[in-house]
């Protein structure tokens, strides 16, 4: 509201001399330039009712306490003036003040004679100033009325000037060699530029003037009741494809339609959907393994002929039996929750047969939908191969390594360029020992005594070495710690970056560890994560994946 009243100073000494504004108490808290003139004393922080009579309203609380509408016509007389203002009340509620703005009334010219306002009470812009000084100097010479036409007329000229730069702008749409139309609301042609009548408007058998078909009113229908009142569209007319953006214009009763014909783009589509099967068989070939623990359902997934959000629904069944197949191990609990479907984070827990170690895995890919979801289903595959080809004393860093290796040289990863910035973390716990062997290169493991209400972050421990990773150069931090009845947590970004609560905030590391601390997370044995999770989330858009795993030692 500063920046509305520095303004309004302005428009006081400029083009408002009669302008007034006044708080909801009738404290005056600005005054035009020609009023204060009238008046003849400062009437600022004085009552309004002290100097004005109100006559239409019949006082000022009439015309604050009014509900029509938040601008009143006005008519006020000065108390020791015989002069007569007109305008209007501009009521602001939120910032309790209104903003009046006057014009004085005269019947002739003797009444404004008599009124005592002279030029001077008036500022060089003001929209009365030429009025008031012909009325004052209507018996001078000539030659200053001369002056004064001229002056009129160059400032003509200028208005000239002005209403052809507005006739250029509203060719606009005309010149616009794509489709530009106007639809009232009732889906009614109001305007069509002449690239619409050749495009659009002749496939549909249209005119200006006609009623469109129910087909359209369906998509002025979608923009009406979508967010913003936009909405966008791909539609296919006579063989031609077309783009076309509807728009509710607010406080107006049409849409405005604006189309751009896409057809040459139709063989880049088809481009793009060879690329894609081509991906989709070398996903095949990787993933023979898996093809046989799904056996008829992957046979029925047709990538390439469904919808996307049936890709998407196959891809999740596809997730969920790759990455749920070790889930049923007791003493876990996840929590995987992908943002629209599928997800680009992964879990991994494998116990080894015959043995007392079991393998703890999470990580986060970069990629969306079924590029992210097959990424986290290849990555973990290649975490499962490893741990399951080599011995379990083996140096946790180098199976750390060779996971990064070999997927990094596989030309299916190569493809996607997504390998730089996977983050994982890898564990292997000794349950005969209680001790925990850690490989990760990032911070999203800790471990937590409920006895002692003691959360432990072992990558910020000084005593454990890091290492420079030989395929991606990140750090990787390694080392092994025992944790008899302590809780190991890992979990991806997903989480700490969520927004929700009361603030719309985002929760971050800090508040999730407070969270454990004060035993919202872990209760009577049980973990609630994906309750304390959703109920921050509230209403808010899940922005990432969020996975989460944790194991009672």
């Amino acid at each position: 509201m500063n920046n509305q009243l520095k303004l309004i100073d302005q428009l006081k000494e400029t083009v408002l001399p009669f302008l007034l504004v006044v708080e909801f108490n009738g404290k005056i808290i600005s005054v035009g330039k020609g009023l204060s003139n009238v008046l003849s004393k400062d009437i600022q922080n004085h009552h309004i009712e002290d100097f004005i009579t109100f006559i239409s309203p019949n006082s000022f609380s009439d015309c604050i306490s009014s509900t029509k509408s938040e601008n009143q016509a006005i008519k006020i007389q000065l108390k020791e003036k015989t002069i007569t203002l007109k305008g209007n009340a501009h009521i602001y509620k939120n910032e309790s003040i209104v903003l009046f703005v006057f014009i004085p009334i005269f019947n002739d010219l003797n009444s404004l004679t008599n009124s005592g306002i002279n030029l001077a009470d008036i500022p060089d812009h003001s929209l009365m100033s030429e009025y008031i000084f012909l009325v004052q100097n209507h018996n001078t010479e000539k030659e200053k009325n001369f002056s004064l036409l001229e002056d009129i007329k160059q400032k003509n000229n200028k208005l000239n000037q002005h209403i052809e730069e507005l006739k250029k702008m509203a060719r606009f749409p005309d010149e616009n060699p794509n489709p530009v139309v106007r639809i009232s609301d009732e889906g009614i042609v109001e305007f069509a530029n002449e690239s619409s009548e050749k495009q659009l408007l002749s496939v549909l058998g249209l005119r200006v003037g006609d009623t469109v078909p129910d087909s359209f009113n369906l998509l002025l229908n979608q923009a009406y009741s979508s967010k913003g009142g936009i909405y966008d569209k791909t539609i296919e007319l006579n063989g031609k494809i077309y783009s076309i953006t509807i728009i509710k214009v607010p406080k107006r009763n049409y849409f405005n339609l604006y189309a751009i014909e896409i057809t040459n783009t139709k063989q880049e589509v088809h481009i793009e959907k060879k690329e894609l099967k081509k991906l989709q068989n070398e996903i095949k070939q990787v993933k023979d393994g898996l093809e046989r623990k799904i056996s008829s359902q992957s046979n029925e997934i047709a990538l390439n002929k469904i919808t996307n959000e049936e890709n998407l629904i196959h891809g999740s069944i596809v997730q969920e039996i790759f990455l749920k197949q070790n889930y049923h191990l007791q003493g876990f609990t996840v929590f995987y929750q992908p943002k629209n479907i599928v997800s680009a984070d992964f879990f991994l827990i494998e116990k080894i047969p015959e043995t007392t170690t079991i393998y703890i895995s999470i990580g986060d890919c970069i990629g969306k939908e079924l590029t992210g979801s097959f990424l986290s289903i290849y990555f973990s595959n290649q975490i499962r191969n490893t741990i399951n080809t080599n011995p379990t004393d083996a140096s946790l860093i180098t199976l750390f390594n060779a996971v990064e290796k070999n997927t990094i040289n596989n030309k299916f990863y190569s493809k996607v360029n997504r390998f730089t910035s996977t983050d994982f973390s890898l564990l292997r716990i000794d349950t005969s020992k209680n001790e925990i062997e850690f490989a990760t290169n990032n911070h999203n493991f800790i471990t937590f005594n409920e006895k002692n209400n003691v959360i432990y972050q072992p990558t910020n421990d000084s005593k454990f070495f890091s290492v420079t990773s030989k395929t991606t150069n990140r750090e990787i931090k390694s080392g092994t710690f025992s944790a008899t009845d302590q809780q190991i947590i890992l979990f991806t970004d997903g989480i700490i970056n969520q927004f929700g609560g009361n603030k719309h905030k985002k929760l971050k590391r800090k508040n999730l560890y407070q969270w454990i601390e004060k035993g919202k997370i872990f209760h009577n044995n049980t973990c609630l994560i994906e309750d304390v999770f959703n109920n921050y989330k509230l209403n808010e858009d899940q922005i990432d994946d969020c996975t989460w795993v944790s194991y009672k030692l």
